[in-house]
């Protein structure tokens, strides 16, 4: 019982620190974002009811002009980066649309429509690359990490932290060996719980991913122009990589089949 004392108290400074850090203050909306909003919104349906194939792109490009002038202006939010990822896609910016699905997910990881609109645009970019066998296991043992968002895991944990509290009260007056297995369960949520969120924040910080947006690129074995390419195919626009090092101007990439190499920043662009 003091074990799991000692514990929780370490356990519950994580948890607090990472509550403040996902649960940053939303400014009110104001009258131009408002305003910007409901532009984006009129265009994007007076171009998919447009039965002119220019006039329709046009509006999706007033669209997600729109849509990104709130994000510069400081509006973020999980629907407002599917909006501009749809916007992309119908004008075949395959690269763009994937980019603003895969930062939409980051917001909402549990969202149906952006992960079904993004395994679409994924299944028509030019490069298939298959994902290595310890990722997709990774992925599929730990789903509730990587399909639940940040701020619900860390509330998740704060709630099952009061539980384990609430269950140590009852368990001074009540001597029941199920009450036992109760604490035990609850404090392995909230150790998992907290490993889950102090992980996300951390990868956040430091584990940065990107798409390619060029038209093509080759990957090199440095980072120069003068390195030779590090394979004989480039990559194509919309193929999605991790960052394993920045210098200067470039990327130093890792592909999820492994394969490695050097990209200018000016081919691609960070989630």
């Amino acid at each position: 019982m003091a074990s799991s004392f000692c514990l929780l108290t370490s356990v519950s400074c994580i948890l607090f620190l990472l509550l403040c850090a996902v649960a940053g203050a939303e400014e009110l909306s104001h009258l131009k974002q408002a305003a910007l909003l409901n532009e984006a919104n009129q265009a994007f349906q007076s171009a998919l009811d447009s039965p002119d194939a220019r006039e329709a792109e046009a509006g999706y490009r007033k669209a997600f002009a729109a849509f990104e002038s709130l994000i510069s202006g400081g509006c973020r939010n999980g629907k407002l980066y599917y909006n501009l990822g749809n916007a992309y896609f119908r004008i075949n910016d395959l690269s763009h649309a994937i980019l603003n699905y895969r930062r939409a997910l980051q917001l909402m990881p549990g969202d149906g429509y952006a992960r079904e609109n993004l395994r679409y645009a994924q299944s028509r970019v030019v490069d298939k690359i298959e994902t290595s066998g310890k990722s997709a296991l990774a992925r599929s043992l730990f789903f509730w990490h990587f399909e639940t968002s940040l701020k619900s895991r860390t509330i998740a944990a704060i709630v099952c932290y009061l539980l384990v509290w609430a269950l140590l009260i009852a368990a001074i007056f009540v001597r029941a060996r199920p009450l036992r297995w109760a604490i035990a369960a609850a404090v392995v949520l909230v150790v998992a719980l907290s490993i889950s969120c102090a992980l996300d924040h951390y990868s956040r910080r430091h584990y940065l991913e990107g798409v390619v947006t060029a038209e093509q690129v080759t990957l090199r074995k440095g980072n120069g122009l003068s390195y030779e390419p590090q394979y004989s195919t480039p990559l194509h626009s919309g193929a999605e990589f991790s960052i394993i090092e920045v210098r200067g101007h470039w990327f130093h990439i890792k592909l999820s089949d492994g394969k490695s190499g050097w990209i200018s920043d000016a081919a691609a662009d960070i989630i």
